[in-house]
């Protein structure tokens, strides 16, 4: 195998191709990149003994579900009898409503958040799955959603795609992923 195969096969690698969710054979871990600096490490996010499904960004004041919409969250892990939900653009927004009107984790306030928002959560020294997994353990190699509509292509919405880091268009009716509900900011 030549130079330039092998860089072809590790960049196929690396950005999961051809494999975008939990049912793949590659980890759903951050693995870190070692010439890379950690952007959202251990320490970044403010995790409430009192609450620990909660996490809170300190710089944006946001403050998240650790599992995405359905799991359970156990307190150390995601999973447990519950399983990732995937969502169109338009059922996802609706999962938000929802959230509030059952007083998710005794709140009212949830929402989908927006392209920024949802990118913030990207970790650039991951690899494998670009968000830290300690804070958001269970966290699926997919896009999740934005409550973003793409201005340009009126049928799309933004997604954040968790294997690359990417924010990408996708079809608000012809794709399902994952939520990550969020609250406050300014």
């Amino acid at each position: 195998m030549n130079a330039r195969t092998l860089g072809v096969v590790m960049v196929l690698f690396v950005s999961g191709c051809g494999s975008d969710d939990e049912a793949s054979s590659v980890s759903n871990e951050c693995v870190l990149e070692a010439s890379r600096e950690r952007t959202k490490g251990d320490d970044y996010y403010v995790v409430e003994a009192g609450s620990p499904v909660l996490a809170t960004d300190p710089q944006t004041g946001l403050t998240w579900a650790r599992c995405s919409l359905g799991q359970s969250n156990t307190g150390t892990s995601c999973g447990g009898t519950g399983t990732i939900v995937r969502h169109t653009w338009s059922q996802a927004l609706g999962a938000a409503r929802t959230a509030n009107q059952k007083a998710f984790e005794g709140h009212t306030d949830w929402r989908l958040p927006n392209v920024k928002e949802l990118s913030s959560l990207v970790d650039t020294a991951c690899a494998n799955v670009t968000m830290n997994t300690e804070i958001f353990p269970g966290v699926t190699r997919s896009e999740y959603w934005s409550s973003s509509p793409n201005v340009d292509r009126p049928s799309d919405a933004w997604a954040v795609d968790f294997a690359t880091g990417r924010v990408r268009s996708a079809g608000k009716t012809t794709k399902s992923f994952p939520v990550r509900l969020v609250r406050g900011g300014d």
